[in-house]
């Protein structure tokens, strides 16, 4: 009986692997489409928020390059904060005060119109 099942077992096993096409198995095998690996695009944050936020708030390029010093600037301290031995709460309390900070760094540089322009901004954002 054990010899039976044996041969049972080989034979539909042998069926299945002669309808399978090459690179169907484990293993790319010889023959099967190489797939390139998918190309990660690295984007720069800095650039990515100020290209969004100059168009929403409408900056000028003297502007935008004080902004964008600015925003270094709270990363790498947002950066430090995190690196903090300290509860969660306490650096999310240190990185709200270093946001106003920023924003009102940020309302320095902007003319009347465009500081209601970043209000907006803000409330936007913090909807997300």
């Amino acid at each position: 009986m054990k010899q039976l099942i044996l041969v049972f077992f080989v034979l539909f096993s042998v069926a299945a692997m002669s309808q399978m096409r090459p690179g169907m198995g484990r293993n790319n095998q010889i023959g099967a489409p190489v797939v390139p690996p998918n190309k990660v695009k690295k984007v720069d944050w800095l650039e990515e928020s100020m290209k969004d936020f100059t168009s929403e708030v409408k900056l000028d390029d003297f502007q935008a390059a004080i902004i964008k010093g600015y925003l270094g600037d709270l990363k790498a301290k947002v950066d430090a904060i995190m690196l903090l031995d300290v509860p969660n709460d306490g650096k999310a309390e240190s990185i709200a005060v270093e946001r106003k900070k920023f924003e009102e760094q940020v309302r320095s540089v902007l003319n009347p119109d465009q500081q209601e322009l970043f209000t907006k901004y803000i409330k936007k954002r913090e909807r997300r």
